[in-house]
């Protein structure tokens, strides 16, 4: 069995893995950017360096994509953003090596379930795409 939690990044995101590895944990979750913003920093290289460098002592890295993030929105500019929010999580998943990404895909708030699946899965591969991403190269996870 494996133990994991959400561990904070504040100061950084390599300072998650100090806290996980601080409480002796396998499996460790962070946000890699504020969770409750559009817009983000990019990571420091120095950060990029020590998260990497420290990786290999965990089971299991996960990152969280913004709780702002609806791939299922009817309107057309929470969408579009949406994909970019997400499209920025994947490319700062794997500028730190993290090959797992957990993502609360949104709600339909109306349109329908079926519709809300559609651009669910077209705005996920809007996201691999303007991310430059491989859909092989990443796993996305955890459709709640």
């Amino acid at each position: 069995m494996y133990i994991g939690a959400h561990m904070s990044a504040a100061g950084g995101v390599d300072k998650a893995l100090e806290r996980g590895k601080s409480i002796e944990i396998d499996v460790v979750q962070l946000f890699t950017k504020n969770q409750r913003q559009w817009a983000s920093l990019p990571l420091k290289a120095e950060n990029v360096d020590s998260f990497r460098s420290q990786a290999s002592s965990f089971y299991s890295i996960f990152s969280h994509t913004s709780y702002l993030i609806n791939l299922a929105s009817p309107q057309n500019e929470l969408y579009k953003k949406s994909i970019t929010s997400m499209a920025d999580e994947l490319k700062r998943a794997l500028e730190l090596g993290i090959k797992m990404v957990v993502l609360h895909p949104g709600a339909h708030v109306g349109s329908g379930i079926s519709q809300g699946i559609e651009r669910i899965a077209t705005g996920i591969i809007s996201s691999y795409e303007l991310a430059g991403v491989e859909a092989s190269a990443m796993e996305v996870i955890d459709f709640l």
